[in-house]
């Protein structure tokens, strides 16, 4: 696979089965001017059930892969994995390279570029700012604003039984 291909694939997966997210953490025991020492960390990340999938992702881009077994509640679940690569230069690389291919997540990886270039840098607002604008956006529920196409008004789709039970899309123009 080219690396084009590679990068294409990489940024479909995280539109859709990924994370690109900034968390914010204290360290204890540490102390700076009297209050607890926060650290922000960038990750990019993969879940899903498929360890194939979690180990091509860690033998081509590095990283950690974490096993989730399934709650109690949920035996009939299966053990999900993360693949985590988490904030250094090889996620900056990473993240140039899926940014042209990405359609969902493109906002979080800009912001993620942003954060990732303080590095070295003592700026803990900006740092919290990107931090809350990245988990505004990877916010569940449903959102005011989306970075994704709008289907054009002009196009409908309807399903139609046809005589063997499947169902096939038919697009019809409206008039």
């Amino acid at each position: 696979m080219s690396d084009k291909a590679t990068y294409g694939y990489l940024a479909g997966i995280l539109d859709g089965e990924g994370h690109i997210t900034i968390t914010r953490g204290t360290i204890k025991g540490r102390k700076v001017d009297g209050s607890d020492c926060v650290n922000y960390v960038c990750t990019v990340g993969v879940r899903n059930t498929d360890k194939r999938l979690m180990t091509w992702l860690q033998q081509r881009f590095g990283g950690n892969i974490y096993p989730n077994k399934p709650s109690k509640n949920r035996p009939n679940w299966k053990t999900s994995f993360n693949w985590q690569l988490f904030g250094n230069k090889n996620l900056e690389l990473l993240l140039l390279a899926v940014l042209p291919y990405l359609q969902l997540k493109k906002e979080q990886a800009n912001i993620a570029l942003e954060f990732l270039r303080l590095r070295g840098e003592r700026f803990p607002e900006k740092r919290q700012e990107l931090c809350e604008r990245i988990h505004q956006l990877n916010k569940r529920g449903v959102t005011v604003e989306t970075n994704t196409f709008e289907a054009s008004s002009e196009v409908k789709i309807e399903s139609v039984l046809i005589g063997n039970n499947e169902r096939l899309p038919v697009v019809t123009q409206s008039s």
